[in-house]
């Protein structure tokens, strides 16, 4: 899937059934027992690694009275199309993730991450409004976590807990100076040498001067994915992309928590620059499902995971950038990669109306 087609992830949702595995609480998503009632279930995607055991247990220590948090990983995506499939089952059928997501079981989850583009489309119905007002978490965010995606109707369905940026990437010993435009990745030197992971399309049209969401010109935007097409660096399924850099690849689009392991976990000479054009991000957010049955406990919860000192354990365990301010409380290498400019252009993963969906997926296919 990529970030240019919400209409095509709507259709994989549609598809999938469901798995995930507890790491608290020693048992499967499908087959756990129910949880006490005075038990707080979490669940997060496996794209937060070793943070959620860690958060279950530091949080459990941390309030009075004590609790029992149980932390969850497992794929986001299929625990909530679960929730699709099962507004279609026939009385009598079972879907049990489904179910803890709706409350329609005892060990109901609490609170769920998501990304972005569900936050957009189904937040507002199948999660719980925020009192942002009244919560701590809400003041600590930065400016940029703010997108509208977590906005419905004058409420609040979402607060953000990680921020990815997808900038422009570069070898360090390629450049002499770090780019500062798309137009590198049109470069006709590098050919085989440019690796574009995500919003490939949208990218085009910024390069193109077209509003990456809504262009005017479709053909400009097409005429510059073609021009593009040459440069790629053709890379094999089962290859990394820190493999593609290790290799031919000196410049692209890549998510910052890859760019954060390659540099950090593999050593490897690569860094990053938000373009003049502006570069896109998106971000896991922290919904509580309608049929949460612990509201004020999960959003204590919140409000002790966005303490900087708390979600600066997001980059230690999961390598990921948290959407508070934890640069007090991470190691000093860290803390320029964690900085974005702050005078540059960022643009938030909304969702694409049908047409332009269909036109940029009919790129991607013909090319």
């Amino acid at each position: 899937m990529t970030g240019d087609s919400p209409s095509t992830r709507r259709r994989f949702l549609r598809g999938l059934g469901a798995t995930a595995v507890a790491v608290a609480g020693g048992a499967t998503a499908s087959g756990a027992a129910a949880a006490p009632d005075d038990d707080l279930t979490l669940g997060f995607d496996d794209e937060f690694g070793r943070y959620p055991a860690w958060a279950a247990g530091a949080f459990d220590g941390s309030v009075e009275p004590a609790v029992e948090t149980r932390a969850m990983n497992g794929n986001c995506y299929r625990w909530w199309a679960e929730v699709t499939l099962l507004e279609r089952l026939s009385p009598g059928e079972s879907l049990s993730l489904a179910e803890r997501l709706t409350g329609e079981r005892d060990d109901a989850f609490d609170l769920v991450t998501a990304q972005e583009w569900w936050t957009e489309e189904e937040a507002p119905t199948r999660g719980r409004a925020l009192p942002v007002g009244e919560m701590d978490a809400w003041d600590r965010l930065l400016d940029v976590a703010t997108t509208p995606a977590i906005y419905d109707g004058g409420s609040t369905h979402a607060v953000p807990l990680t921020l990815d940026l997808f900038p422009l990437a570069y070898d360090t010993r390629h450049f002499e100076e770090p780019p500062t435009s798309l137009a590198t990745l049109w470069e006709s030197d590098l050919e085989g040498r440019v690796l574009v992971d995500r919003f490939r399309q949208r990218y085009a049209a910024l390069h193109a001067g077209e509003d990456p969401d809504d262009p005017e010109d479709l053909d400009a935007v097409r005429d510059a994915v073609a021009r593009q097409e040459p440069l790629l660096y053709d890379r094999d399924a089962e290859e990394s992309v820190a493999d593609a850099f290790e290799g031919p690849v000196v410049a692209g689009v890549v998510p910052w928590h890859r760019l954060f392991r390659m540099r950090f976990e593999a050593d490897l000479p690569v860094d990053y620059v938000v373009p003049e054009e502006g570069a896109f991000f998106q971000g896991y957010h922290a919904v509580l499902p309608t049929g949460s049955r612990h509201p004020e406990l999960a959003r204590r919860f919140l409000d002790w995971a966005t303490r900087p000192e708390h979600a600066a354990e997001l980059v230690t365990r999961a390598g990921r950038k948290p959407a508070v301010d934890v640069a007090e409380h991470v190691p000093e290498r860290y803390r320029g990669f964690l900085t974005w400019p702050e005078d540059a252009t960022y643009h938030p993963d909304d969702q694409l109306d049908d047409e332009v969906s269909v036109r940029y997926a009919e790129m991607s296919r013909d090319l």
